[in-house]
């Protein structure tokens, strides 16, 4: 069900708003109203509505001023709907300019032109929540295909910087997507995976920690032991001596 926060400095304005409409039978609910800008903004911050009515004329911050920093503390959503007691050409260029869905005229506003308003804001939020569904598939699979390479690649010195180049990204987009699809980040989870191979190279196979070492792409033998026990708790030797093993 899609939020809708009131906000206007005229008390009859927001009791005249909330019982225009039968908001549920839109999908909508009331989540809370403000009489100034600077209100409005802290229930922004606590209630999260998808949808702001408001008027443009109010103390503390006017309703373009409150837009304007849910922009750019938001982004794109709250969308936004301005209401204002006279057409003005000045207010109707900053509501493009900040993209509110619609710009309303208080004394000729009508119940069927609040729908209109209502249902374009609703697409609106719909098309959002499919591109942000699909931008999430899309960073999923860069982390994925990331991943694989990753796991072709246990052997080499990988490096952010080099990773990011082959797949067309900055190191910090990687590092951003790791961080957020991977719950790691990007050289914690190849440490993980070079240990995980170094233990099935330590249970299966008799070559030496140092050549181990230096299979995995680790600079040296004393740095694989130690990144080993950080992730196991246990030195090489140790880890095969737990398991039943020998190894030197």
């Amino acid at each position: 069900m899609t939020k809708v926060l009131l906000v206007d400095d005229e008390p009859l304005m927001l009791v005249g708003l909330e019982s225009m409409l039968e908001w549920q039978n839109h999908d909508m609910k009331i989540c809370g109203a403000a009489r100034n800008g600077g209100h409005a903004l802290e229930l922004i911050e606590e209630k999260r509505p998808d949808l702001i009515i408001t008027d443009i004329r109010m103390p503390v911050k006017s309703g373009l001023e409150l837009m304007q920093s849910c922009r750019e503390i938001y982004g794109r959503v709250p969308l936004f709907i301005l209401l204002t007691a006279v057409e003005e050409y000045q207010y109707v260029k900053q509501a493009i300019h900040y993209q509110a869905v619609d710009y309303l005229i208080k004394l000729e506003l009508t119940p069927e032109m609040l729908v209109t308003s209502l249902t374009k804001a609703r697409e609106i939020l719909l098309t959002f929540s499919k591109l942000a569904k699909y931008s999430g598939f899309a960073k999923n699979h860069v982390v994925e295909q990331v991943k694989e390479y990753i796991g072709q690649n246990l052997s080499k010195k990988l490096d952010l910087t080099h990773v990011a180049a082959i797949f067309g990204y900055s190191p910090k987009y990687i590092s951003l997507l790791f961080a957020k699809h991977a719950e790691c980040s990007f050289v914690e989870y190849i440490n993980a995976e070079k240990i995980e191979r170094a233990k099935e190279l330590l249970l299966s196979s008799n070559i030496k920690t140092y050549e181990i070492s230096d299979k995995l792409g680790f600079e040296s033998s004393f740095y694989f032991s130690k990144v080993f026990k950080k992730y196991t708790g246990l030195s090489p030797r140790e880890f095969v001596k737990k398991q039943g093993g020998q190894h030197d």
